[in-house]
């Protein structure tokens, strides 16, 4: 069957079939691994290649088959090469309430090791030197890809954001998701950050600031957001500028980079400017 799109943006009912290649680094020639329906996350681990596709965790022959399938507890949400194996995220692993499940698999397809923190999201998952940072609405945990857990904290950490200059964590926090909480390396809470309005988010990190982004628009169905820069040693600072809306936001060395509308904004952002 040959699907034609009626419009340029129409993609074929999911799940889509991935086709996967190895590429040489040195001479750029590709080499055919497989195809497999429905990926959601694809990394390559000590020269093997693994997906992950719904509920599985696959590891690739390189021929066109599968070496082995690894059942996960929930549909799959990141995956990361580990020391030994690969390191998958699932996320409504059969906890109370639904979660994330971090999980040490080997190269054999056997489990090495997992942790669980509940009330997780699949946005609440990233990958920062060799710690993955798990967060979500009862807690916030960060757990190397060796299995060790480094530490876990009780207080809500969505949308976990990390300053890789520091290796200080900021996330969303508070019961309602409307302030900011930030960490030290070893898992220590630093200071919070209340706004006072609603739906709160860490949203990059520059040189100088941490961006917080916070919805203040008076009606929910016509929000606008303010983005304030802040100490990040003190959680102090200002409003930088206030948008209608906000897609993403990007640091190079002391200055932001806000795509808000149709429009690219470029700030220095230094706490009260």
């Amino acid at each position: 069957m040959i699907f034609v799109p009626e419009r340029s943006h129409d993609t074929p009912e999911e799940p889509l079939t991935s086709e996967f290649h190895r590429l040489d680094r040195t001479s750029g020639e590709a080499t055919a691994v497989g195809t497999l329906d429905g990926v959601d996350a694809a990394t390559v681990a000590d020269g093997d290649s693994y997906a992950i596709a719904g509920d599985r965790l696959v590891s690739l022959d390189g021929s066109g088959g599968e070496r082995w399938s690894y059942s996960l507890p929930g549909p799959g949400v990141e995956l990361f090469p580990g020391p030994e194996g690969v390191v998958a995220v699932a996320k409504k692993a059969g906890l109370s309430g639904g979660g994330n499940r971090v999980i040490g698999v080997g190269p054999d397809g056997e489990r090495r090791w997992r942790h669980d923190v509940p009330e997780a999201h699949d946005a609440d998952v990233v990958l920062a030197d060799d710690i993955v940072y798990v967060g979500g609405g009862e807690g916030v945990a960060a757990v190397r890809l060796d299995g060790t857990l480094e530490w876990r904290d009780g207080r809500p950490g969505g949308w976990p954001v990390v300053d890789e200059s520091t290796d200080r964590l900021y996330t969303r926090s508070g019961t309602r998701a409307d302030t900011v909480a930030a960490y030290a390396p070893g898992g220590g809470h630093r200071w919070t950050f209340d706004p006072g309005t609603s739906d709160a988010w860490p949203a990059t990190v520059t040189d100088d600031a941490v961006l917080v982004t916070a919805m203040t628009g008076e009606h929910a169905s016509e929000p606008s957001y303010t983005v304030y820069a802040l100490d990040p040693e003190t959680g102090r600072g200002g409003a930088l500028t206030q948008v209608e809306t906000i897609f993403a936001a990007e640091p190079v060395r002391s200055r932001a980079y806000l795509a808000a509308g149709s429009k690219i904004h470029a700030f220095e952002a230094s706490p009260g400017s």
